[in-house]
């Protein structure tokens, strides 16, 4: 499966690039519950330690591997780069869980792997170094890689050094809390650390000691002149962890050389680590139980179609990347309403760690019901954005109809602000909270932003509404009532049943706006994505959410969907909205300030796009819902040539009003997109809704599949479920069902435990149609 720069190979587990110079870095992530990298296909990247109360040690900043010929005097780099070096041979796999760099130059062969192990807070490097010459070789190499300790604010408290006992570098700065300019600590001192399983020939801490006072990592000055290290330490400048050794190799000879780097609380935790690490078949072994969880987080979930490109990429790396997202978020923050999205999808997948990891997010949700936009490095972020809340619902409905029974509502979990509560306490103020934070029209209140971050001047006067989160709302309002009734909460049910009826005739009567739903209402209650707006006149996420909440009359539902398309429709996907907005309103915020055609600016935004596709299934248009679906593809045909990692679902593309831009990749891996498009898989094109009672069949599959498969873990039960559909045009009616050879009537599969079921079935176009 070639692609521009690469390919899948591996059945898809890997990705193999021929070339360092990609149009963008693709760049792939490697983790564990607390230590972060991110690498790209040259090596370079970030890795940051997660602390207590998510305090952040940012540890590497950029990684080199400089190999210098003593005999030539001769200088070069194992990563691929700079640019306009000339190679041999370059190629560089990424893997879920690792990555590695191949180069050829100069009779030198290098390989060259990086992995984070499952628990321990290091990234864990082995390069291969082979002589490929007839003649014998004395071959330097510097490790090497940049750091931020004691870069978050000045470097007043920074220092590095050589513990010799050890063998390894260390370096150190005391860390600060609060704004720049404030001095409150602990003392306590965020701590890092680089060996390697030899002995040091030279090393270097102070960063200009290596590059000089105007060098940098691809211009290294003072090593381009020295042609080594200078065993440097390091006092209040920039620190840098360089390994000095000298390799000679016969001609054919190849050496390994292993190296960790990390964090550290006291030096003993980098003795335990060299004594876990540097033991022969230790690296390897942790290494082979890192590619066994990847496949064992894979697992349950995985589909045959006739779309080999997207087999490889869901069966493997979208899993991968809804699993990063669910523990990491989106990085730099750990959004409230992320990892509710996150885990809710996740759920289809890895039900326990789903709770798990939704048993977190809820402890920052507030007695009053409200939660927080996000928090980090312990503090609490609120932004007064307004829908945090809602999404709560929906992550506890997919956790109790995975598992089918309502022991997850009983859990107890503290409040941010109070004692413990249930899940079910919980969820129930998350929905008290927004059925009060209503406006003029009766409407969800938007505040400083809902969904759309960028919205953020519409309501923050406190009567600004939001016609999406409403919708949201009504959904979220939906699942709560079929829980409580589960639960036995039947006056809960009444209650919010009630309230359900009094917010649609809200929607319908305030939010329909003649050919399609508004977005909101500003402050001063003007229309936001109204025909009489000349920009911004119409918002793809209220259409969408008109058919996915069940909102009013289905024909409006039909209409606010062929107004999206015909308004919002492109060649590489469908807009946020449409017209963009190209100069500043203050009643509209962030969003009118942007660059027309990014991001939620006219931008094609892959999470609203999802939301689309997913309505299409509920209205049964199959042919719609795969062609949105194939055009957010990131190796998708409109994609060449292709920018972005053809790996990793994008946060979005460029829309056409963003000029050169257009079909330009935004940020790879951190989106709820990657999720969506998971459960939207598993829920609405194939059709496997997960129930009370079952998983119920319900497909809306593209026509041109004729046949295709998919295979579902549920309640301890197992499915290899094959649909078949020969004639022509949408086969939306299931004409006939086997499980285990024999007939089937019904539409809710059977569930016992432990038990295989092989169910087949066929598809023909509904009788109407």
């Amino acid at each position: 499966m070639d692609l521009e720069y690469g390919c899948f190979i591996n059945e898809g587990k890997d990705f193999s690039i021929n070339t360092s110079i990609t149009p963008k870095p693709w760049v792939n992530y490697l983790w564990n519950k607390n230590f972060l990298s991110s690498f790209a296909q040259n090596g370079q990247g970030s890795a940051l330690c997660r602390g207590i109360n998510n305090t952040r040690i940012n540890l590497i900043t950029s990684r080199m591997i400089w190999l210098v010929d003593e005999d030539k005097k001769s200088l070069w780099s194992a990563n691929g780069i700079p640019a306009h070096e000339k190679y041999d041979d370059y190629e560089c796999i990424h893997g879920q869980g690792y990555s590695i760099v191949k180069t050829h130059k100069n009779g030198i062969r290098t390989e060259w792997r990086v992995f984070i192990p499952e628990n321990d807070n290091c990234e864990i490097w082995t390069i291969k170094v082979a002589n490929t010459t007839n003649s014998k070789k004395n071959q330097k190499i510097i490790f090497a890689f940049e750091s931020d300790i004691g870069k978050r604010q000045d470097h007043t408290s920074t220092s590095a050094w050589f513990d010799s006992e050890r063998n390894a570098l260390c370096g150190s700065a005391v860390l600060r809390t609060g704004s720049w300019y404030h001095h409150l600590t602990t003392g306590k001192k965020e701590q890092g650390f680089f060996t390697m399983d030899r002995e040091f020939t030279k090393y270097d801490c102070r960063q200009a000691a290596l590059y000089g006072p105007y060098g940098s990592k691809l211009s290294p000055d003072n090593l381009t002149i020295n042609m080594g290290c200078t065993n440097s330490s390091c006092e209040s400048e920039d620190i840098i962890f360089a390994i000095e050794t000298v390799l000679k190799l016969d001609r054919g000879e190849e050496s390994e050389i292993n190296l960790i780097a990390g964090v550290f609380n006291n030096s003993e935790d980098i003795e335990t680590l060299r004594k876990k690490y540097f033991q022969t078949g230790a690296i390897a072994e942790e290494l082979s139980s890192i590619k066994r969880k990847v496949d064992n987080d894979n697992s349950g979930i995985s589909i045959d179609t006739p779309e080999l490109y997207y087999d490889s990429f869901y069966n493997s790396w979208l899993k991968h990347q809804l699993q990063f997202n669910s523990i990491w978020a989106r990085v730099y923050y750990n959004g409230f309403r992320d990892l509710c999205q996150d885990t809710a999808n996740l759920a289809l997948l890895q039900q326990k760690q789903a709770e798990e990891r939704l048993l977190d997010v809820l402890k920052h949700q507030y007695k009053s019901g409200f939660a927080p936009r996000a928090w980090i490095d312990g503090d609490i972020i609120d932004q007064d954005y307004s829908d945090s809340p809602v999404w709560i619902t929906y992550a506890v409905y997919n956790i109790v109809m995975e598992d089918g029974n309502t022991d997850f509502l009983s859990i107890s979990i503290p409040f941010l602000d109070s004692d413990d509560a249930t899940v079910y306490e919980h969820l129930k103020r998350s929905l008290e909270y927004l059925w009060k934070e209503r406006g003029p029209h009766g409407l969800s209140l938007i505040r400083s932003g809902d969904w759309n971050d960028m919205l953020n001047g519409a309501g923050p006067g406190g009567k600004g509404e939001s016609v999406w989160l409403s919708m949201a709302l009504l959904r979220s309002q939906k699942q709560f009532i079929e829980l409580a009734d589960i639960y036995n909460r039947e006056e809960d049910a009444l209650l919010v049943t009630n309230q359900h009826m009094v917010l649609e005739d809200a929607i319908e009567t305030y939010g329909w706006d003649r050919n399609w739903y508004l977005r909101g209402y500003t402050d001063k209650g003007d229309p936001i994505g109204s025909e009489e707006n000349n920009e911004g006149s119409i918002f793809l996420n209220p259409q969408s959410w008109s058919v996915l909440s069940g909102t009013g009359i289905s024909d409006r539902q039909r209409l606010a969907m062929v107004s999206a398309v015909k308004h919002l429709d492109t060649d590489i996907g469908i807009k946020t909205m449409t017209p963009s907005y190209t100069s500043f309103q203050s009643n509209l915020g962030y969003i009118s300030a942007v660059r027309p055609g990014s991001n939620v600016n006219g931008g094609i935004y892959v999470h609203a796009s999802v939301f689309f596709i997913k309505a299409n299934c509920v209205l049964k248009q199959n042919s719609e819902a795969w062609e949105g679906l194939n055009k957010i593809l990131p190796f998708s045909e409109v994609r060449k040539p292709i920018m972005g990692s053809p790996f990793s679902l994008p946060n979005s593309y460029w829309g056409p009003a963003g000029g050169y831009r257009y079909r330009e990749y935004g940020g790879s891996w951190t989106t709820g997109s990657a999720g969506w498009l998971f459960s939207v898989m598993v829920n609405d094109i194939f059709g496997l809704k997960s129930t009370w009672e079952g998983i119920e069949l319900d497909p809306c599959l593209p026509p041109h599949w004729n046949k295709c498969s998919i295979s579902r873990n549920f309640r301890n039960a197992s499915y290899n479920i094959h649909f078949t559909q020969e004639e022509e045009g949408p086969c939306n009616r299931i004409k006939e069902i086997q499980i285990n050879g024999e007939p089937f009537h019904g539409s809710v599969l059977p569930c016992e435990d432990g038990k295989k079921y092989d169910v087949f079935v066929k598809l023909v176009p509904n009788d109407w149609i």
